[in-house]
């Protein structure tokens, strides 16, 4: 049985979510797979959520449930603490609130044995308060990293989430997109069903729902700042440019998330773009020198902006502080170079001046 059918766990965070719960899980057990079992992470939730989970095993003793409940970290952790407990070679993600197709996971299993998948995801149909569709552009390991083409809700080989080191805590938002991005730094293979296979509900609060009505660009800024050495610097730089226009909901995601995971450089340096973009620069460079501080030394990202803020009240700090930069992503001598000739010319000239 185990040699015909491979262990696929199902990886279900809550958060909030317990009245859409049963439908989920029931959607699972449609599936009909032999030797699959389900994960529950109750990620910190305020609802009822806690009282739905206790009741699974009872309501579904023909699947093999397992529920934990840890404290709100945000969806990448949740999953990526239901990964580290998980016995399958293959994860399969499913949110909280949404259904799986039967049938999809007979399909990807087929792909992966007959076609050496990596990964295998579908198209969406969208329910809820927002009836459609999503048809995924074809697969590109390039253009995914430009437009999304694999939904959240796929098969993938657990390896692929250790090579890739799991999914990014600092992410509050995009997380998969990210995820599936990295592994392309693996050749992982992505194969397509070609149809349907799971409904993705539609809420007036949904992630989805606010990435359309606030400018999906953004994700993509995200994206170049977590993986900047997959793009050009001045794409990062630029992205950098529009995140100092996140809106305050945005914002307050990243000050979020740098609460909850203080040892993540990223996040800092997301909610200092906010401080900056708001007009406060004195916090934006203490958070970018947190995010600095956070990373090891070892983000040049966090440091250049930083010199770039200090610049004129601290030249000897930001020449060196440009240099290192320079050092960690030699791209960047052709701007920073420009930058140091300039303080060098302005200390000289402070030491005539004196």
């Amino acid at each position: 049985m185990e040699e015909t059918f491979p262990i696929i766990s199902a990886i279900v965070p809550v958060f909030n979510k317990g009245k859409y719960l049963v439908e989920a899980i029931e959607s699972l057990r449609q599936q009909r797979y032999p030797n699959m079992e389900v994960i529950v992470v109750d990620d910190g939730s305020t609802d009822d959520s806690p009282q739905v989970i206790s009741g699974l095993s009872a309501q579904f003793p023909e699947l093999n449930i397992t529920t934990y409940r840890k404290s709100n970290g945000g969806a990448s952790d949740a999953r990526n603490f239901a990964v580290k407990k998980a016995r399958g070679l293959f994860m399969v993600n499913m949110d909280a609130d949404d259904i799986m197709v039967p049938g999809f996971l007979h399909e990807a299993l087929s792909l992966i044995s007959s076609d050496g998948a990596d990964v295998v995801y579908s198209d969406l149909e969208l329910f809820g308060d927002r009836t459609g569709e999503w048809i995924p552009n074809p697969f590109d390991p390039y253009f995914i990293r430009y437009d999304n083409c694999v939904p959240a809700l796929a098969v993938y080989r657990r390896e692929l989430w250790e090579k890739v080191g799991g999914y990014n805590v600092s992410m509050p938002f995009n997380e998969d997109w990210n995820f599936f991005v990295a592994m392309t730094r693996f050749n992982a293979r992505f194969r397509k069903v070609p149809r349907k296979a799971f409904r993705y509900r539609q809420t007036g609060t949904g992630l989805y729902h606010s990435f359309i009505r606030e400018a999906w660009e953004w994700g993509v800024c995200m994206l170049m700042c977590a993986q900047d050495d997959l793009y050009v610097v001045d794409e990062v730089l630029a992205s950098c440019q529009k995140l100092l226009k996140m809106p305050e909901r945005w914002a307050k995601r990243f000050d979020q998330h740098q609460k909850l995971h203080p040892e993540q450089w990223l996040a800092k340096f997301w909610f200092g773009l906010s401080c900056e973009g708001e007009g406060r620069m004195p916090e934006a460079l203490h958070w970018y020198q947190q995010a600095w501080t956070a990373s090891g030394f070892t983000a040049w990202l966090p440091l250049y902006v930083l010199a770039k803020g200090v610049e004129r009240v601290e030249p000897l700090f930001a020449a060196q502080a440009f240099h290192k930069v320079r050092t960690l992503r030699p791209e960047m001598g052709r701007l920073v170079n420009v930058r140091v000739e300039a303080l060098a010319q302005l200390t000289t000239a402070s030491r005539v001046t004196g």
